[in-house]
């Protein structure tokens, strides 16, 4: 009987010993998971936040883009406006210089 119990106190520390180490496992278990999750939260956080900055910088260079292209425009009207006037001046240029052609020749002719 008291062989039984020694070998049954034996066992019991024996299993109470490997409830200890499995229970030890677990925590470390759990704490790799955890930080695990903390590093994956991280990494997401971090992610998100370079989306965000780049969404930002895609949104500037749309708002650059399209003052640009605005800012062609204006120029590109201007320009047609400017080679318009110009023709108008070379037309009107031509015309006096017909003109005074004709009065010389009038003068010449009297």
């Amino acid at each position: 009987l008291d062989e039984e119990r020694r070998s049954f106190c034996q066992r019991d520390a024996s299993n109470v010993d490997q409830v200890r180490i499995l229970e030890e496992r677990l925590e470390q278990e759990r704490k790799k998971a955890v930080e695990s999750a903390k590093d994956q939260s991280n990494m997401v956080a971090n992610g998100e936040e370079r989306i965000a900055g780049l969404e930002s910088d895609r949104d500037s260079l749309r708002l650059e883009l399209k003052s640009e292209r605005l800012a062609l425009s204006v120029f590109e009207a201007n320009l047609a406006k400017a080679k318009e006037e110009a023709e108008e001046e070379k037309l009107r240029s031509s015309k006096r210089d017909t003109s005074y052609v004709d009065q010389v020749r009038s003068l010449e002719e009297q």
